[in-house]
């Protein structure tokens, strides 16, 4: 921590305040995915041209991609093929490596601010809810 109390005061606020990581989360995704051993890296995904409806939401990619391999979808980090894959992986195997990974917990850093607790009934509908996930928008 800084010793500088003005750097000090803006450490505590960045590290206070809530943000929504983005596509950083699919990491978390596409390593459960793989952990649970859910397909291999050459199952193929329709990423519908760029474009998907999926629990009452549009899922956008940022380029209009096809039949893409679970390989190029890490690689292009296609947003439409890492919900279809944790679809396929399903809600409790994503909750537990989110969980193993520490979201949920208490930093253990004594600040009064801590991630909010997850809800062991994840539901994937309401983890793809926005053009991003899951990555995380909305979990904090």
């Amino acid at each position: 921590m800084p010793k500088n109390p003005l750097l000090r005061f803006a450490a505590t606020v960045r590290l206070q305040t809530f943000f929504e990581p983005g596509s950083v989360f699919k990491a978390f995704t596409l390593s459960s995915i793989l952990e649970n051993k859910t397909f291999g890296l050459d199952q193929t995904f329709n990423c519908e041209g760029g474009s998907w409806s999926v629990a009452g939401k549009v899922l956008h990619d940022a380029h209009g991609y096809g039949i893409l391999t679970f390989r190029e979808v890490i690689e292009k980090s296609s947003n439409i093929g890492t919900v279809k894959g944790a679809m396929r992986l399903g809600a409790e195997k994503l909750y537990k490596t989110i969980r193993d990974f520490g979201f949920g917990s208490k930093t253990g850093i004594g600040f009064p601010v801590r991630l909010a607790d997850l809800s062991p009934t994840l539901n994937i509908g309401r983890v793809v809810q926005s053009s991003t996930s899951p990555s995380a928008r909305g979990l904090r």
